[in-house]
């Protein structure tokens, strides 16, 4: 017994190490025996010792794991041609051979893991669709390479909803028609097969975490091209490959979800932010939009609730319908009635005509009153005869109008101490107050000011002007108690995209309010790791809008190995 361990995929690729009763340790961190510069290598990783004749190889906290034969594992005994995983690197586990015996470039599985087929019959079928995907293309250049005799190559992936069914694939030299019947016995059995019947063929299994994603192909027209050493070689790159598969599709589903956020963020709102308090905010729009009952939106000046007003029209059954908003707050007292209820010919002095009010200018969609708890006494009176009989009528009317709307109202003031002082009715206010939801401060998301600092300067900046803000500028708009909520922070970008001289913005292109103040309650500011991490949101977010969303390139931009912002994006943006 002379057991070692040889590394087959990974920058140390070729290479043998001797495994003894001294503990062989592997791990990012100088001082290892094996040292892997990987950023999905711990410091310290793993180790392989000989213990009472056997092999035992321990993980030792490792972040990512460390996998044997696709399992992970935190105390493997080892066999011979186990296949180990540390980080991106691949080893290759060997009981015998001396030092100077050739390396094997792959070994993958015991005997009773591969299937030798001498007397399938190879059926040729039409050739699926193609696809050509560069990641397949270099699983097929790789078989190239290892497979001299190989003439035909090909990566075959199956459906989700069955394990039989191939959906695409990808061919070398050109398309051409597999064997069927080997491809699925490889595919439904989770087996590697050998074909020697006429035609040679070579077809193994692509499986991660349980899952079998597809197989490689490979033939020759000669009988006998390809024997088991063949067999255990295509076995162990479609082990290898089957890694950097999963990982890219892991990839491509992080893209396709962060599409499908960003078209549900255009489709049914207009507002920026990802927080936990904006997703409460998504939820409670979602459950009530397709409801006729009145929503009351609270919160300070410049939260955005027009906009949430806006989004729950949108999406409610009265979409197509028109959406009018009234600020309450803007128009003269002695003017309200009738910008309201409008008015009949001569109702008043200048009344030259009939003209309809914003009640019935909203029939059949939703009639938004912004500010509502500065509506006066008088007037509360007829809105709320609007909401109960669903009717009104006209200044100098003398018939009823139908009001077919849904209201939605909003004001930042306390309604409840409003009723209380004599200032608000209180019938109007249960009316009003059916649904409500509160739009958090600004203060109360600081998680979003990274997104909507980018959202800003991509609405505001000027050609060549300002693309972005200075590092050391960020942790001031973190901690910034912000009194005027998104619209100050929308303003603080405009002026700074209008007066800023360089490509970001610096500290001498903000308000004065901002570097002159201090924050009003400095303990609801974030804490240093809460602003590292709203940063790289904001830098990752950045890369990826660069990108229209392709993950490889941003990492490129970045200068990140792509499984480590794949990585980020995990950790950064859960799902929910």
């Amino acid at each position: 017994m002379n057991p070692r361990i040889i590394c087959t995929i990974g920058p140390l690729k070729g290479t043998s190490f001797p495994i003894t009763e001294s503990e062989l340790t592997f791990g990012r961190l100088e001082g290892s025996d094996v040292v892997l510069e990987d950023d999905l290598v711990s410091r310290r990783h793993c180790g392989i010792r000989l213990e009472d004749g056997h092999v035992v190889l321990r993980d030792l906290d490792s972040r990512n794991g460390t996998f044997v034969n696709g399992e992970s594992v935190s105390k493997r005994v080892l066999k011979d041609a186990d296949v180990i995983k540390i980080g991106s690197s691949i080893f290759i586990y060997m009981e015998q051979g001396d030092e100077d015996d050739e390396t094997p470039t792959f070994v993958e599985g015991d005997e009773d893991r591969l299937r030798s087929v001498t007397t399938l019959r190879v059926v040729r079928d039409e050739p699926l669709f193609p696809n050509t995907d560069p990641l397949r293309t270099r699983f097929l250049e790789l078989i190239s390479q290892s497979f001299p005799d190989a003439k035909r190559a090909a990566v075959l992936l199956a459906g989700r909803s069955s394990d039989d069914e191939f959906v695409s694939a990808s061919y070398l030299p050109s398309k051409f028609a597999v064997s069927r019947m080997v491809t699925h016995l490889a595919l439904g059995e989770g087996l590697p097969v050998l074909s020697n019947d006429g035609d040679s063929v070579l077809c193994a299994p692509l499986i991660a975490k349980g899952t079998r994603l597809g197989v490689l192909y490979a033939d020759n027209p000669r009988k006998d091209a390809f024997d088991q050493n063949h067999l255990k070689l295509m076995t162990a790159i479609a082990a290898a490959a089957s890694e950097a598969l999963d990982r890219t599709q892991y990839g491509e589903w992080l893209e396709a979800e962060n599409r499908r956020l960003n078209e549900e963020i255009d489709i049914q709102h207009d507002m920026i932010g990802e927080s936990s308090n904006m997703r409460e905010v998504y939820d409670f729009i979602q459950r009530v939009a397709r409801a006729e009952a009145n929503v009351l939106i609270l919160g300070e000046t410049g939260t955005g609730k027009e906009l949430a007003a806006r989004a729950i029209h949108r999406n409610s059954l009265r979409s197509e319908g028109p959406f009018i908003a009234v600020n309450c707050g803007a128009i003269p007292v002695s003017l309200m009635q009738s910008e309201l209820f409008g008015h009949e010919k001569g109702a008043f002095t200048g009344a030259v005509s009939q003209r309809k009010g914003k009640i019935e200018s909203a029939g059949g969609g939703t009639l938004f009153l912004d500010e509502v708890g500065e509506l006066p006494l008088p007037l509360q009176a007829g809105l709320l005869r609007v909401i109960q009989e669903r009717e009104f009528e006209r200044l100098g009317g003398t018939g009823s109008v139908k009001a077919n709307i849904r209201l939605v109202a909003a004001t930042n003031r306390n309604l409840e101490e409003e009723v209380k002082q004599g200032r608000f009715r209180q019938d109007l206010y249960f009316r009003l107050h059916v649904v409500s939801v509160r739009m958090p401060s600004l203060s109360e998301r600081r998680d979003d000011i990274p997104l909507l600092i980018e959202h800003f300067i991509r609405r505001h900046r000027r050609t060549g002007g300002v693309s972005g803000i200075s590092p050391e500028v960020l942790p001031l708009f973190l901690s910034y108690d912000w009194p005027g909520n998104v619209r100050e922070l929308e303003n603080a970008i405009e002026r700074a995209c209008l007066l800023g001289k360089s490509s970001l913005i610096l500290l001498e292109d903000l308000p004065e309010a901002m570097t002159e103040r201090k924050p009003a309650n400095p303990a609801r500011s974030m804490s240093y790791h809460d602003q590292v991490n709203a940063a790289k949101k904001s830098i990752i977010h950045t890369a990826m809008h660069t990108t229209q969303g392709n993950v490889v390139e941003a990492a490129s931009i970045l200068d990140l190995n792509a499984s480590h912002l794949y990585r980020l994006m995990r950790d950064l943006f859960p799902k929910s």
